[in-house]
């Protein structure tokens, strides 16, 4: 069996994406990116921060920590380029209103407005 270490193995990529970005530390796109010539990283600042199970003590204050969420220490580099869709299609209107004000920029639902008209209940579920 061989074994593949980080980077040195790692193919050529010319784009890599990462999606729930902001879930994602800054140690692990780096080491995933090893070799690729573009990063895109997708996600939603209001998501949970990424679990790590060790002491982060040792980073306390540096801007670029492995620990440290992705986006938050790509965004520090002087060729990041940072864009902000201005609508949710996966969240409808309600729920944007709802939470837009946590966010630090505007957005809106772009979601056609959908209703289940009506729900019939089968006879083989169970349900009573």
């Amino acid at each position: 069996m061989r074994r593949c270490v980080a980077g040195r193995d790692a193919p050529t990529i010319g784009l890599l994406i990462v999606d729930e970005a902001y879930q994602v530390t800054f140690a692990d796109v780096l080491s995933a990116s090893a070799k690729a010539e573009q990063i895109l990283l997708v996600g939603d600042r209001g998501r949970s921060a990424p679990v790590t199970t060790s002491n982060p003590a040792m980073w306390q204050g540096r801007p670029d920590a492995p620990h440290l969420r992705a986006p938050e220490v790509f965004a520090q580099r002087d060729d990041a380029v940072i864009l902000h869709l201005d609508a949710s299609y996966r969240l409808g209107s309600d729920t944007v209103t709802a939470i837009a004000p946590l966010y630090d920029f505007p957005f809106a639902s772009a979601r056609p407005h959908t209703v289940l008209a009506g729900h019939r209940r089968s006879s083989h579920c169970g349900c009573r």
